[in-house]
């Protein structure tokens, strides 16, 4: 009997079953995630270099005589570079944070990276529509204003639908501290 059940049915052969918590996703730093970690190494760097690197003319000392100045143009300047200082400092801790957390594929990773993308944003539209004296020029013509505007919205509202919805950054950025 043994014989005859074995001949009507042939031996097909049937893998393992894989468990779920095997991930088929690709994972690591490969794919649009270089660009993700070329951007987070470009602005730590650039960071580092806004922070040692003083605008020229302004030393300890000539800061100093802003600060005590009675002249309110020239405090107007030393609030100025105080402020920028301060946002070169906060943007310096936040790239080391962004670097600790790419590197050590932190599920947090994502998240703070697209804060990241956000707060500079903020910080470009501040620069170029208020701070700078071209803003003058670009309040006067819509289209300059409205494009150098996409230029700054649009790569950010990709990254940000990247981070969010590829499979590779869910599959990479898996640890916790």
């Amino acid at each position: 009997m043994a014989q005859e059940s074995s001949n009507s049915q042939p031996y097909i052969h049937k893998p393992l079953p894989i468990p779920e918590e095997v991930d088929s996703y690709p994972q690591g730093l490969g794919g649009w995630m270089i660009l993700v970690c070329f951007s987070v190494v470009i602005s730590f760097l650039s960071s580092l270099r806004d922070l040692f690197d003083q605008p020229p003319g302004y030393s300890f000392n000539n800061l100093s005589l802003l600060m005590h100045s009675d002249n309110p143009k020239s405090r107007q300047v030393f609030y100025f570079i105080l402020i920028y200082e301060i946002i070169a400092i906060t943007y310096l801790i936040l790239c080391s944070f962004l670097m600790a957390l790419l590197f050590s594929k932190n599920k947090k990773f994502p998240a703070l990276f697209i804060f990241s993308l956000i707060a500079d944003a903020i910080g470009f539209f501040g620069v170029f529509f208020w701070v700078t004296p071209m803003a003058e020029i670009l309040r006067e013509n819509i289209y300059q204003l409205l494009g150098i505007g996409l230029l700054i919205i649009l790569p950010r509202v990709f990254m940000i639908r990247y981070l969010q919805r590829s499979r590779r950054v869910k599959a990479t950025f898996i640890n916790s501290w």
